[in-house]
This record gives C-alpha cells, structure tokens and sequence, in this order.
C-alpha cells in the first residue's frame, strides 16, 4: 500500500509523474531514471508512457497565500513541453497534475500530490523553469457581478446571453501575421468582437475586425492555407446589435435607457 511504503525507511520506491494537459493535447513526464508506462489506477486520460526526463520539483506548500502554495519546475531545456512557450502562446490553459507512486507496489496506488497549472516558462542556457500556481487559487477568487449599464454585461454565448453558438465554417487562403485570409467570404463587420478557432478546439483567438475575405485576430496563431476553421459572431453589447444581429432582446442584459445626462457636471436642469 502507499501509505506503508511511504513510511518506510527501506521498502519505498517513490515515482512521481507529471501530467500536462492543454485541451486535448498531454504531456506525460516522469522524473525516474526510466521511462514509466501505466494505465491503472490512473484516470483514463492519463495513462501512458511517461517519459523519463530531469525535473526537479521546489516544496509543495500548504498555505492560504497564493506565493507560498505555488509550485516551480526546473526541467531539461529540450522536452517537448518547452515549444509551448517558445514561440506564439497557444490558447487555453495549461494544467499540471503531479502523481505520485511507489514502484512495485502490488496495488499500485497512486496519490494526486498536487494541481494546478503552468503560468509560464523561463529559458536559461542549461534549463527552464516552469511557475506554476495550485487550483486553490482560481477557486479563491471572486466572481464578476452583474453591472448597471447601458450595454449588455453577459458575455456573449454564456447562461445569461442564452445564444446557441453556430459557428461559420471556412478556410484559410492566406496568413499574415494576425491577418488571416478565409473563404467563402463572410459579412463585413459580423465577427468583430467573435473569435476564430481551429476545428480541434486546440487554438482561439479573439477577432478584433472583419471584412469579406480577411479577419483581423488580437494576436497571431500557428496556422497554414487550407486548414480549416470556425468562425464565431461577435457582438458590441448593444442593444440595436442583439436585437439586429442575434434576434435577442429578450435576454439583453443592459439598461439602454439610463439617462446620460450627468447631474454632477450639467446641472439638473
């Protein structure tokens, strides 16, 4: 059992195995001398083969303060992981489950030590370290509140907003930095404020502007001519759009008659 071996001063065999995910690509890494596979007790989705590379792990601390709970790597310059932070960022988060194991453990149990996700990534010539903050973090922080404005303060597609997103289907003609050629062409201005994404969901980024044929993205993504994308509607939060472009009044989460006369600055007559 884990618990004995964890304990004893002789019969423990600790492997600890690091599982990144980011949508539906994973990277399986191991800090052992060798390469380890596994496919039970761990969920579905990370079993695998998790490579041996060299990583070593900062304490894992227990604490109500974010800084004193985070987590950093320092890892060999090479894995694969690193490309992520290379170049252009890729959308999405990037969590990181830590696992921890004894070797011939005939029950094989496996202890989640740790999770969260990777914040981002320094180069030094020999190594790379990784920050890394736990998911108490995200679950300690605050929701948003609604907002008394003349605009709608759903986001779009969400609960509030109640707009099934349907998606254009197009291709991409041409690729210049954060302008991206797509076909068939579309109506100008539609997908301001929307977003492109690939059609495996791995890679988003928000449109800021659209003609016929070209959208504008906040930032660059790693695309090629001819691969396939969905392109999302975006909306201004107006009244006059929601109702115009979505046929969706009814949910508009703004208050468009507030007076915009400001009594502090005018007068009230």
């Amino acid at each position: 059992m884990y618990s004995a071996n964890e304990t004893s001063q002789a019969a423990g065999a600790p492997i600890e195995l690091y599982f990144f995910a980011r949508g539906a690509r994973a990277w399986r890494y191991t800090s052992a001398s060798h390469d380890f596979a596994i496919f039970t007790p761990l969920a579905p989705n990370q079993w695998g083969r998790y490579a041996a590379r060299a990583i070593q792990r900062g304490e894992i601390g227990q604490s109500p303060e974010p800084a004193r709970a985070a987590l950093k790597l320092r890892v060999q310059p090479d894995i694969d992981l690193l490309d992520e932070f290379r170049s252009i960022p890729a959308s999405g988060e990037m969590s990181l489950t830590l696992i921890r194991l004894h070797h011939g453990d005939a029950d094989m149990e496996a202890v989640t030590l740790w999770m969260g996700r990777v914040l981002g990534a320094r180069f030094a010539p020999d190594h790379a370290e990784l920050d890394c903050e736990p998911v108490t973090v995200s679950l300690a922080r605050n929701g948003l509140r609604r907002l008394y404005s003349s605009t709608c303060s759903h986001a779009l597609y969400d609960s509030g907003c109640k707009i099934t997103p349907a998606p254009a289907s197009a291709a991409v003609t041409t690729v210049n930095r954060v302008e991206i050629g797509i076909a068939p062409p579309q109506v100008p201005g539609d997908y301001a404020g929307g977003w492109l994404e690939t059609i495996d969901g791995s890679q988003r980024a928000m449109i800021v502007a659209n003609d016929a044929e070209i959208v504008t993205l906040l930032y660059p993504l790693p695309l090629e001519p001819g691969q396939a994308v969905r392109l999302y509607k975006g909306c201004d939060h107006t009244a006059q759009t929601c109702a115009a472009k979505f046929a969706n009044l009814d949910n508009f989460g703004g208050f468009p008659f507030i007076p915009d006369k400001n009594p502090f600055s005018t007068g009230v007559f």
